[in-house]
């Protein structure tokens, strides 16, 4: 058996409703998880949320990302298998443009700082709104009202 039959079977057992994702990304994953207390196991969900600081071995088996986000002044960070299979939805909530394939130097900066370094995005973001309530109207607009107005 060659490895990449091998690979393909076993890619079938894990997720791959994984949509397209790039460094930099803010995500939010929700993973089902196992607790094993003393008397009994409970299943539990936990949602992470934060920005995509790396990705490690593109689309193998083997591929993670690491995820991190600043909690309660604290910076946390998880490293999760891309085919994780208690992976029960991954959504993208923002996009930003980056320039560098692995982000770590997030990890230096404070809160006001990593806002900075994304803030080429939401510059963007906020002249595309500018531009979209400055439509000029149009010339039939412009007529109607001048009607109007003469009534």
């Amino acid at each position: 058996m060659t490895i990449d039959k091998l690979d393909e079977i076993l890619r079938n057992k894990y997720k791959t409703n994984i949509p397209d994702f790039r460094i930099g990304d803010t995500v939010r994953i929700v993973l089902k998880l196992k607790e094993k207390t003393k008397d009994k196991d409970k299943n539990k969900t936990q949602i992470i949320e934060g920005i995509i600081i790396s990705h490690k071995h593109g689309k193998e088996l083997g591929a993670n990302i690491t995820i991190r986000r600043i909690l309660d002044g604290i910076g946390v960070e998880w490293t999760i298998p891309l085919y994780y299979p208690n992976i029960i939805s991954f959504e993208i909530i923002k996009s930003p443009k980056v320039r560098k394939s692995k982000l770590y130097y997030i990890r230096n900066k404070s809160i006001r700082e990593t806002k900075a370094a994304f803030k080429k995005e939401y510059q963007n973001r906020n002249k595309q709104i500018e531009h979209v309530e400055n439509v000029p109207e149009t010339k039939t607009e412009n007529i109607e009202k001048e009607i109007v107005q003469q009534l």
